[in-house]
């Protein structure tokens, strides 16, 4: 998942992932956690 902030050289709102998709991204990837599959035998670094 990824925040859109830019399309076609053209900023949408801010330019910044706004407080919502922080949100949503925070709930997508502690869900990714707990329910995904693992991949990598090391623990990524937490992006908060």
């Amino acid at each position: 998942m990824i925040a859109v902030v830019r399309v076609d050289g053209r900023v949408i709102g801010d330019g910044v992932p706004g407080q919502h998709t922080q949100n949503i991204l925070r709930e997508f990837r502690a869900k990714v956690v707990a329910d995904g599959i693992q991949v990598y035998q090391e623990k990524a670094h937490q992006v908060s």
